[in-house]
């Protein structure tokens, strides 16, 4: 028969077995969180664009965004232009609307002095737009997360030039 201070000699070795395991776990699981936060972005754009192609353009693909470091633009498929310098860009908002699935139903709203434009959700260059966008200071990303959910009329606030500094 096993003497106690044996038994206690494995089952403190059992013990600090399953620490190390469950510690192990623990900063895998971070580590994949870390890894697919950042590429999480990435893949849906990529999975977005696979889905296009296998069905066709999306309406609101029609509509092409380009972006310099001066401006935003956004070309609409009936040939009129709309956009913003970004020195002047003021306010920018999600626009939701009901008319998903088969129309497009977010928009952002992007808010100048002087000028501006609203552009769709899926327009050709719209994840660069993100990504531009995501670089202004308290750019609010739970908002986008909370308007991508809504299926009702509504303008959800993103972002607000504040005094002279971004």
């Amino acid at each position: 028969m096993p003497s106690l201070r044996s038994v206690k000699t494995v089952l403190i070795s059992l013990l600090i077995a399953a620490g190390l395991a469950g510690m192990l776990v623990f900063w895998v699981r971070r580590l994949a969180s870390r890894f697919a936060g950042r590429h999480l972005a990435e893949a849906l754009r990529v999975g977005r664009d696979l889905a296009r192609v296998k069905r066709g353009l999306d309406p609101e693909s029609h509509f092409v965004v380009h972006i310099s470091e001066e401006s935003v633009w956004c070309e609409r498929p009936d040939g009129r232009i709309e956009g913003v310098n970004w020195s002047d860009l003021r306010r920018v908002e999600i626009l939701t609307t009901s008319g998903g699935p088969f129309s497009p139903d977010i928009f952002w709203v992007l808010s100048g002095s002087e000028t501006g434009c609203v552009i769709p959700w899926g327009a050709t260059g719209d994840g660069v737009l993100l990504e531009h966008l995501q670089r202004l200071p308290r750019f609010n990303n739970a908002a986008v997360i909370s308007a991508s959910a809504k299926t009702e009329e509504g303008l959800t606030f993103c972002w607000q030039k504040i005094g002279r500094i971004w």
